[in-house]
């Protein structure tokens, strides 16, 4: 039946969209993270000299 396999299809859009949107966050969230704290780590690093 068509209508079974275009709802399989929208169930994988939604998925797949929320998947790839969820990777994209936990990117710039870990990019972010990684940031402060390079930024942390270069200010104790002139604390040190």
């Amino acid at each position: 039946t068509p209508r079974l396999g275009n709802l399989l299809t929208y169930i994988n859009y939604c998925t797949s969209t929320e998947l790839i949107t969820y990777t994209l966050n936990l990117c710039l969230r870990t990019e972010k993270t990684l940031r402060t704290e390079l930024t942390a780590f270069s200010y104790s690093g002139w604390d040190l000299i």
